[in-house]
């Protein structure tokens, strides 16, 4: 979480806060969008005591509150999108260490053979690999989005809508929060009941099948996701690291064993490299 977006259950946290105050953006833009104060009002108290630890787990079971809920996760994740905070880490941040290895000659930007699988719906990783090409290497944005499309990114669960030059309605990054923005935002995450594969998951089956190694950053290892994304066998005799920052090793255990559950017997976990950045330069040299 180094560039301000809230973990799962914090985002939580702050939905149950904001649709708790009468003033706060987000009730006034879920009203706009036609929500009656009742439905807010139901989805927040279930949200609050419902014992799931994020939003997503919680809307798996509740679909009468799926729509609601994904304006209100893309409302709170909109509202973090800021260029300063993704730009101003000082070396700090893993996007900078990431952008650095992939260096070479712009025209030979697409042999670079990494691609990226996540979980998240935030635009941050996309948005900043477009913008440092650019700066980098004074090409047009439009032709830093075309190179960038030979780096796979597969948001699992949909993203907040694209950025423009990746579609021509694209909502710009930081845009802010009004009716049109977050409904465009909501409309582009999906929330994935028990037994279904999309073809997100299909297109991420292949990137596992073809890769040498898998590095899974800043990573919570819920048992639900990793078992679907890890449910088609692929080569299990692939090297896997993770960081594993606040993970016990009661709990490295039971992520191992998910892990020997799927045939993957070469896996490390560290809890002791720290924050993603760290933990990058230690186990993924993206040589």
């Amino acid at each position: 979480m180094p560039f301000g977006f809230p973990s799962g259950p914090k985002l939580k946290a702050e939905i149950v806060r904001r649709l708790d105050s009468p003033s706060d953006t987000m009730k006034a833009i879920a009203k706009e969008l036609r929500f009656s104060e009742g439905h807010i009002s139901q989805f927040r108290d279930a949200l609050k005591h419902s014992g799931k630890r994020s939003v997503d787990a919680f809307l798996e079971h509740r679909d009468e509150f799926l729509d609601i809920g994904k304006v209100a996760t893309a409302c709170e994740l909109l509202s973090h999108e800021f260029r300063d905070a993704l730009f101003g880490q000082n070396g700090s941040d893993w996007y900078e260490y990431f952008f650095n290895k992939l260096n070479t000659r712009f025209e030979e930007f697409d042999q670079n053979h990494v691609s990226v699988i996540t979980f998240n719906y935030d635009r941050t990783l996309e948005y900043y690999l477009a913008t440092a090409l650019e700066n980098s290497y004074g090409k047009e944005r439009r032709v830093c989005f075309e190179m960038l499309n030979t780096i796979p990114i597969v948001h699992l669960y949909g993203q907040l809508g694209p950025l423009p030059l990746e579609v021509a309605n694209g909502a710009a990054f930081g845009a802010g929060l009004n009716p049109r923005t977050v409904r465009a935002a909501a409309d582009g995450i999906q929330i994935i009941h028990e037994g279904t594969v999309s073809e997100r998951f299909e297109q991420a089956y292949q990137l596992l099948m073809s890769a040498e190694l898998i590095c899974f950053v800043g990573f919570g290892y819920d048992e639900t996701n990793l078992n679907r994304l890890l449910k088609r066998r692929q080569n299990t005799l692939v090297k896997i690291v993770g960081s594993a920052l606040g993970v016990t090793p009661g709990e490295t255990q039971v992520v191992r064993n998910i892990f020997l559950r799927h045939g993957y017997g070469q896996v490390s976990l560290d809890s002791q490299s720290g924050e993603a950045l760290r933990f990058l330069r230690y186990h993924c040299p993206f040589d």
